[in-house]
């Protein structure tokens, strides 16, 4: 009995505590309201949750425009196998919400997806490369909608990831 106790014992020890955990990390939770970014050259990115007549809908409205003209807008709601219930912008690493991930001159972005269900630690961040006026998407990678504070640990994850995960 003492050995089934102590590999259990071991076995919650190895895992993410903090799957356990009641409430959302409060640094993440403020995120939640980065709806807006200001992108080199003066252009802005822009979501919006589209609501209906009953509430809020599945609809996620994302848009680029430049003093005030847009540029590019789409509307998702079941795009990248994912549900989008709710989006914000979320860093790629260490706290930097833009920058060139794959090297090619244009920046990315990523904007964290939450599909509305109770699996939190299941979302996904959708990567778009800034174009001249669109965004176009580049890759997908699995975060937690509570936890995540960025999509990568740092910037060396990032640019190993990115090579492998490109595409959907």
């Amino acid at each position: 009995m003492l050995i089934k106790f102590l590999i259990f014992t071991a076995f919650l020890l190895s895992v993410n505590l903090r799957s356990f955990a009641k409430e959302a990390d409060p640094y993440v939770m403020a995120m939640h309201d980065k709806k807006y970014l200001k992108i080199p050259g003066g252009k802005e990115v822009i979501l919006a949750r589209l609501f209906n007549d009953i509430g809020p809908s599945n609809h996620i409205r994302f848009f680029l425009r430049e003093k005030g003209k847009i540029l590019w807008d789409v509307t998702y709601n079941g795009d990248f196998e994912t549900l989008w219930a709710d989006a914000h912008f979320i860093p790629l690493y260490n706290k930097e919400y833009i920058t060139d991930l794959d090297h090619d001159g244009f920046s990315e972005i990523a904007v964290a997806i939450w599909h509305g269900g109770h699996a939190m630690e299941h979302c996904r961040a959708i990567i778009f490369t800034i174009k001249e006026n669109n965004l176009a998407p580049l890759a997908s990678h699995e975060i937690n909608y509570e936890f995540s504070r960025s999509v990568f640990k740092n910037k060396g994850e990032a640019n190993l990831k990115i090579q492998s995960h490109k595409g959907f």
